[in-house]
């Protein structure tokens, strides 16, 4: 097929990588079909000029590592994160937000972003990265995961600052939108923890006594 195969390749990859994310119920991006067939046309176009054709391999292994930057710089950050390297996590994954070619990427990158600052006890500025990205998904700009992984860690962090009217209600949205996942574990476990406190008149709260549950979004 020769250089049709490039071109074919390029087209499955960008249908693929849209259809997954129309299942995962996100909005397609724009910029994630460009680049790739910008990439393509590119590689076309070298080969029109010099005869040079891509090796097929080398070309998805290059088209992948283009388009999907956000998302590999993400699972480094989470990576490290597990480690326990956050100040390093969190690099990764503030350059993630800035290089990413789907609104999802980003949103995803300032997930992870605010659950490292919750574990580092920034909690103000936990809160401050996460009330966008939730905002953004009443928008309908991300999948129900995401929000629910957006909601989970801002309610946890509103928690530990005390505002717990508001954390209360971004928990038990985590419980409506997925009630079998993880964040809907950490949220009704999160949601018990308050309600002992609240009737117990001797315990202690939360805030001084419990670690950090949050939980780190990944692909």
């Amino acid at each position: 097929m020769g250089p049709w195969l490039i071109v074919l390749e390029g087209l499955l990859f960008i249908l693929v990588f849209g259809g997954l994310a129309l299942i995962r119920k996100e909005p397609l991006s724009v910029r994630f079909a460009v680049e790739g067939l910008v990439f393509t046309g590119l590689v076309m176009g070298l080969y029109g000029l010099t005869g040079f054709l891509l090796d097929p391999v080398l070309f998805l292994v290059l088209l992948y590592l283009l388009v999907m930057r956000s998302r590999i710089l993400i699972d480094l950050g989470n990576f490290l994160a597990k480690r326990g390297k956050l100040d390093s996590a969190r690099r990764l994954y503030t350059w993630a937000g800035h290089v990413g070619v789907e609104d999802s990427s980003k949103y995803v990158a300032q997930i992870n972003l605010g659950a490292c600052l919750v574990r580092e006890r920034q909690l103000d500025e936990a809160i401050d990265i996460l009330r966008p990205v939730v905002q953004e998904a009443e928008k309908s700009k991300l999948g129900p995961k995401y929000e629910a992984a957006a909601r989970y860690n801002l309610g946890f962090a509103l928690m530990r600052s005390g505002k717990t009217a508001e954390a209360v209600h971004h928990l038990n949205e985590v419980l409506e939108l997925l009630p079998g996942s993880v964040y809907a574990t950490g949220a009704r476990a999160e949601l018990n923890r308050h309600q002992q406190a609240a009737q117990s008149s001797k315990g202690p709260s939360p805030a001084a006594n419990e670690g950090s549950d949050t939980q780190n979004e990944e692909d």
